[in-house]
């Protein structure tokens, strides 16, 4: 018996341009293979396993725009009523892609672009050029407009100790540029708090929270950007909708709730290619989960958890 999820985050592939010291990519490449999510594959499991409609969500822990057959992904599930989303670290996101994925559907963009200074991205997106990821952007930004296409891009910006003091800079520098959405993640430790880089960078939850975000959102209204936010609160408040009424699909069609449990094997609940949803649902171990986030007893990552988010301040 298929379900109906809220949301579905799917991994399309495993391999990434660059090499981010905040992201768990960078420690695990060298374990990892490299793949592609199978299309047939992908359709097959979807069509028996989840009833639309839904958010797709087309975003792992790599870059999504190296999948070659993307476009099709995203065919496939707005043929199907859904609302499709597209990560990408916006390397690779030159016109021909841009207007493929816009021909294809996509309705929001979530590009990363973590402040306006060169040295500080490119410190942070090693590998990346700032002004090709910039010229990327507001050449989508044009492509758009020209179309008329509802499709909306999202600025990503990781919050850590080098971007925190710049966060009104790089609201202004939006405003200037025509974009009108801005989403703060709160940098995260996961496993990979290994790197110098990440320890370095990391705040914790009490730093992130002492910031001058209040203002900062009152600042994004007034330019008329829409600012979402990290907030550790949601979770003590409100829970967190994924152990419900979300789902994570790996590369592989290993699936989870959420991408950051797909980390440890006893999160992973089962593989949509050797098994229905409707009996991965009946497992213990999902049955068990889910009964102790219901009771407010969450995994260690998911305190930690950056992903969670309050509109403004």
């Amino acid at each position: 018996m298929a379900v109906r999820p809220a949301l579905l985050q799917v991994e399309v592939n495993t391999t990434c341009n660059l090499r981010c010291g905040i992201c768990p990519y960078t420690a695990t490449a060298r374990t990892r293979p490299a793949k592609n999510l199978a299309f047939d594959d992908y359709r097959a499991a979807v069509e028996r396993s989840f009833l639309p409609p839904y958010v797709a969500i087309f975003s792992g822990f790599a870059e999504t725009l190296l999948h070659p057959q993307l476009h099709r992904l995203v065919e496939f599930e707005k043929r199907r009523g859904c609302t499709v989303m597209v990560a990408t670290n916006g390397t690779l996101l030159d016109p021909r892609r841009a207007d493929r994925l816009l021909a294809a559907g996509v309705d929001q963009f979530v590009v990363s672009l973590d402040a306006a200074r060169p040295a500080i991205y490119e410190a942070i997106r090693a590998g990346a050029s700032f002004d090709a990821v910039l010229g990327n952007v507001l050449r989508l930004r044009d492509a758009i407009a020209r179309r008329g296409s509802p499709a909306a891009i999202v600025v990503n910006a990781v919050v850590m100790r080098s971007t925190a003091p710049r966060l009104e800079e790089l609201l202004d520098f939006l405003h200037r540029h025509g974009i009108a959405d801005l989403a703060l993640i709160k940098i995260m430790k996961l496993a990979a708090l290994r790197n110098r880089f990440l320890r370095e960078e990391y705040l914790s939850w009490a730093e992130y929270d002492a910031l001058p975000l209040g203002r900062l959102a009152r600042r994004a209204r007034r330019l008329g950007i829409r600012m979402l936010r990290s907030d550790d609160a949601v979770l003590r408040t409100r829970g967190c909708h994924c152990p419900d009424h979300a789902f994570y699909l790996s590369a592989d069609l290993d699936l989870t709730v959420c991408p950051f449990l797909a980390f440890r094997p006893r999160w992973v609940f089962g593989n949509l290619r050797r098994e229905t949803i409707d009996a991965i649902g009946r497992t213990p171990r999902l049955v068990s989960f889910r009964k102790r986030c219901a009771a407010g007893r969450w995994p260690a990552v998911c305190e930690e958890c950056a992903c969670l988010f309050t509109e403004g301040a």
